[in-house]
């Protein structure tokens, strides 16, 4: 099959699903169930929108999101928006990082992980 990208869905668009990812891309044939996970097979990518006040610094990830992260190794994704300030939507200092293939440091804090994740060579 073709690892093309023809659907994307937000799942938390609406409110806070809880699930352990915030996009997901599907093939275009896919529909979705309304479960929040999808068929294996049609997800191309999970997308984890993660946002920090600095650039580079750590990110809190739940024991579900680093669970899910560890179960689909090669289509999980952290997509880190640095330097974002409260209150102040974009600016040009904003910082994107598509994180992939990582490995993470991590040390425990009220009931997760704060994750600190880097592309592995």
């Amino acid at each position: 099959g073709t690892s093309s990208v023809e659907r994307v869905e937000w799942v938390n668009e609406t409110q806070e699903t809880g699930w352990p990812y915030d996009l997901v891309f599907m093939h275009a044939n896919d529909t979705d169930s309304g479960s929040g996970m999808e068929e294996e097979e049609a997800v191309v990518a999970y997308v984890e929108v993660k946002s920090t006040e600095a650039v580079n610094t750590a990110f809190y990830m739940s024991w579900l999101e680093l669970s899910f992260a560890a179960q689909h190794a090669g289509r999980y994704f952290v997509l880190h928006v640095g330097n974002m300030r409260p209150g102040t939507g974009t600016s040009p200092q904003m910082r994107l990082a598509l994180i992939e293939n990582c490995h993470f440091t991590a040390a425990i804090s009220n009931g997760g992980i704060v994750m600190e994740a880097a592309a592995s060579e």
